[in-house]
């Protein structure tokens, strides 16, 4: 629980190396998708987006493959592309059937809710009027605020949603000292879910513009952009280094009171290059031994 104990100083090296070996990439159910988990180790944790573009049926359907190809999968499930409780009960029940332990519950991007859901809370709290228990459920939080939605009342969200879930999974977050601060005041208001951290996967600007056009994700491109320098670092060739917000971060990758418990790689699909950049990080040898354990 966060704030309880006190880390050793000087172990956010190891931490750091914890934290890459158990990360999890995250999967856009796009045609390339494929391609691109060909030779992803089934020891690789995966989540899968949802978006009202692509459509809630893509999600499960690639949740459900992927689960049977030894994955840990953790399908997306957005509030607002649910039609009520009848739908809701029917995908968990195909998700479940296929050994599925895991959900991330969202609100969604939809401009209006196909049915009763507005919101994460109204699913969490009809996950548990249908019976249904998963191992894990994460739910969103957002450090650097949201464009759609006033701070209180993301704070207000958070503290009700915490009562159903397991941990929160912070939107894409750039700025390790924001990160922190955040985290602490967090703390200080009573959150207590322990922190997945997303990070963006080794990718160039040109290819993070061209997926956020696509599938709406057009906040990464603006938080990337008020980055000094490394917008001209991408443009020039450069790719985005993951490790450096980790790196950044330092001593609070293992301080109790942030609470910081696992990794969350946006991969954009670009996960071969995303497996070699943890590959490389680790060391092959991490790596492999990782991939024996199973996890």
């Amino acid at each position: 629980m966060p704030g309880e104990g006190q880390a050793p100083r000087g172990a956010w090296p190891e931490a750091l190396r914890a934290l890459v070996a158990g990360a999890d990439y995250e999967l856009i159910p796009l045609r390339n998708l494929e391609e691109q988990v060909a030779g992803l180790p089934a020891s690789v944790p995966v989540t899968v987006t949802a978006s009202v573009k692509l459509g809630l049926d893509r999600t499960v359907a690639w949740s459900v493959r992927l689960a049977e190809r030894g994955h840990r999968v953790v399908p997306h499930l957005p509030a607002r592309q649910l039609e009520g409780p009848g739908e809701l009960a029917d995908r968990v029940a195909q998700l479940a059937e296929a050994g599925v332990r895991d959900l991330y519950v969202v609100g969604g991007d939809a401009t209006e809710p196909r049915g009763r859901f507005r919101e994460a809370l109204d699913v969490l709290r009809a996950l548990g009027e249908l019976g249904y228990r998963f191992e894990s459920v994460g739910v969103a939080c957002y450090p650097e605020g949201h464009p759609a939605i006033p701070e209180e009342r993301l704070w207000e969200a958070l503290l009700a949603k915490q009562e159903l879930a397991t941990y929160m999974c912070s939107q894409l977050c750039y700025d390790a000292t924001a990160l922190a601060a955040w985290l602490r005041d967090a703390r200080a208001r009573g959150v207590r879910l322990p922190l997945h951290l997303s990070v963006a996967g080794p990718l160039g600007l040109l290819k993070l513009s061209e997926l956020s056009l696509r599938i709406g994700v057009g906040e990464s491109v603006k938080y990337l952009a008020k980055q000094r320098g490394l917008v001209g670092a991408l443009l020039r060739g450069r790719r985005y280094a993951p490790e450096a917000l980790l790196e950044e971060l330092g001593e609070g990758l293992v301080d109790p009171e942030l609470g910081i418990e696992a990794l969350h790689l946006i991969t954009f699909n670009q996960v071969h290059e995303t497996l070699d950049w943890q590959r490389t990080l680790l060391g092959s040898s991490g790596n492999e031994d990782r991939h024996r354990r199973g996890g």
